[in-house]
């Protein structure tokens, strides 16, 4: 039996200036070239590269780097920094899909079509496109209002929703101990609308 512990890799990615986007896994490094383009010169390679490339866009400048598969966006940002939300809790109030003069973004409207080069808005960020995953980054944007907290609720009230829930879709359903009960046997995806917030706590510990 081997007991040697694998050796954990470190991974990160970051921007050498505006000369490449960087990829180092234990110490080796991968250097993607930046190229500058011109907003005409970015459509017409979005039109005809069919690989995958990132977008990095800095007020009106526009660069693009010829990318590979497998490099990790999602777990080490270059920047570090997400202004539509963050892991910290902080969520952009126009985190939406309303038109803007109701308060919605159009980066969002526009998620599955969304290039970047079309937001003024964006000051400084980066997308990716091609990748299984891919990522689009607003770390500076001039539309951006931190949203109000969301009002926690207590556990009466909860249990209240999941009554009220429970007994619309099921007329025979009284108490609590009732949806419970038909939760255990409804299981699958739709019984995590009914769970227990107690008994979710429990199972995070």
């Amino acid at each position: 039996m081997n007991t040697k512990k694998e050796e954990k890799k470190e991974k990160k990615l970051y921007f050498q200036n505006r000369d490449a986007l960087v990829y180092e896994e234990n110490g080796k490094k991968t250097v993607f070239s930046l190229t500058k383009v011109s907003v005409t010169q970015l459509k017409d390679f979005r039109r005809t590269y069919n690989k995958p490339f990132l977008v990095l866009k800095e007020g009106n400048l526009l660069w693009i780097a010829k990318i590979r598969k497998g490099l990790p966006f999602l777990s080490s940002d270059p920047f570090n920094k997400h202004m539509c939300a963050s892991s910290s809790g902080i969520i952009c109030k126009r985190l939406s899909a309303k038109p803007d003069e109701a308060g919605g973004c159009a980066r969002i409207r526009e998620l599955g079509y969304a290039c970047i080069e079309d937001y003024d808005f964006v000051k400084l960020g980066f997308q990716t496109v091609g990748l299984s995953q891919n990522t689009f980054t607003i770390v500076e944007c001039t539309h951006f209002g931190k949203a109000a907290p969301r009002r926690t609720r207590s556990i009466e009230e909860i249990n209240k929703s999941r009554l009220g829930l429970g007994q619309f879709m099921w007329d025979d359903i009284e108490d609590l101990n009732q949806l419970s009960q038909r939760i255990k046997k409804l299981g699958g995806k739709g019984a995590r609308f009914f769970e227990d917030p107690l008994e979710k706590k429990k199972n995070k510990k």
